[in-house]
């Protein structure tokens, strides 16, 4: 009468006269592990509900609720190893309990940080109840924590599909395809920082597609767009001009430059070639021929032009830059110094001249002139556009400072 009237209370959510007559049933039978079991469901205090969860496992090891309900407990608690160690006991008494499988789910999502197993987990409950929304809703919410994006928005399309009037499912959908669009558009303005113009349009009309609302996307296709068609225009302009004065080297070196940046490097060289045909000494040609050169990994051709370059015009500070650049990349680092040193004698405010020097003196462990260079850097290196370079400069700094200190140190110990 005690467990039933206490049992009946619960229901009607009277929690303090149900706890009053389930302790009544249990002073007349502690021995029954079913009233210990919801004595713990209505314990406000879980280190006390978990107690009481024992004593219901200890009269019945297999009562599969009891060590279900404990493993939520734990959960509650933030003890996912216990928890977890619940829901196996739970399991391997019963291996079809979908909610062990959906709990043990989200403990090692939320508290054990295993997502890979999580999802194996939610996967394990979804094949047990396949019209579960939540199963559905949570495994959809680890997959986009992994970035899986497609996957997350298949599992929040079937929780739609099961329940379209609940606003979860349809407010993850959105959420998910608002950071796969921020994702790919981060990769577009990866794009439009390397001058790749094709590529950005591309990546970010994809970021556009995926979720129509995203304004930074749209702002960056538009300018996209507009760089690439004026680039477009550029060659197409350059080559009327060639019709009418097909020994043009300006004409030919400019449709080059507007070649390049399309990304169509054998048109580039094509058109560089036919500039420094009709005058040999065009050292700007030359330069820009090793830029395609260097942008393909072609180092020797791309060095072999940037030595015409500063041979016919000695002043040429970019060339003395770029030379430097592609000697670094052939690992040849006195002469990249040299020309890096070159570089930043005939233009002081050149900050990637700076930079590259620095990095040639810290590789030959020249590390105080290292560090000169790398301040000097930071002096000149004032537009956005160093930003991230900025960045890398002072983690540099830092870091030869400290080599530097170290060897002070061992110098000294020596003496």
């Amino acid at each position: 009468l005690w467990k039933v009237g206490g049992a009946a209370l619960a229901k009607a959510h009277m929690f303090k006269e149900a706890r009053d007559f389930l302790d009544k049933a249990l002073e007349l039978d502690p021995q029954d592990h079913e009233l210990w079991r919801l004595r713990a469901d209505l314990e406000g205090n879980m280190k006390r509900a978990i107690e009481y969860f024992d004593k219901a496992i200890a009269l019945n090891p297999r009562d599969e609720q009891a060590w279900f309900r404990k493993g939520a407990t734990y959960h509650g608690l933030g003890d996912g190893e216990k928890a977890i160690e619940c829901f196996d006991k739970v399991l391997e008494i019963n291996p079809n309990h979908a909610g062990a499988w959906f709990h043990k789910a989200l403990t090692l999502d939320m508290l054990i940080d295993d997502l890979r197993q999580a999802i194996s987990c939610y996967e394990k409950a979804i094949e047990l109840r396949p019209n579960d929304y939540d199963f559905w809703v949570q495994k959809g919410i680890a997959h986009r924590i992994l970035e899986e994006y497609d996957k997350a928005i298949a599992c929040f399309e079937k929780a739609i599909e099961l329940d379209p009037n609940e606003d979860e499912a349809w407010w993850e959908k959105e959420e998910t395809l608002s950071r796969f669009s921020d994702d790919i558009y981060e990769q577009g303005m990866k794009f439009l920082k390397e001058k790749d113009y094709e590529k950005a349009v591309q990546s970010f009309q994809t970021a556009l597609d995926t979720y129509p609302y995203n304004k930074r996307a749209r702002k960056a296709l538009n300018k996209s767009q507009k760089k690439l068609a004026e680039l477009y225009a550029a060659v197409e302009g350059w080559g009327k001009v060639l019709e009418l004065d097909p020994m043009n080297v300006i004409a030919w070196n400019e449709k080059g430059c507007a070649l390049f940046d399309l990304r169509k490097s054998q048109d580039a060289i094509e058109c560089f070639e036919r500039a420094i045909q009709a005058n040999p000494s065009y050292y700007i040609a030359w330069r820009n021929k090793g830029l395609v050169h260097a942008r393909r990994c072609e180092f020797e051709e791309a060095l072999m032009c940037f030595d015409r370059a500063v041979a016919i015009e000695p002043g040429y500070a970019e060339a003395w830059y770029n030379r430097g650049c592609v000697l670094g990349s052939l690992r040849r680092f006195e002469e990249a110094l040299h020309s890096h040193e070159r570089a930043v004698q005939l233009d002081p405010k050149h900050a990637d001249a700076w930079f590259n020097l620095g990095l040639c003196l810290a590789v030959m462990e020249r590390l105080k002139d290292a560090i000169n260079a790398i301040q000097r850097f930071l002096k000149v290196a004032r537009s956005k556009k160093y930003a991230d370079q900025i960045d890398s400069a002072n983690q540099l700094l830092k870091a030869l400072e400290m080599l530097a200190t170290v060897a002070d140190g061992q110098g000294k110990e020596q003496q």
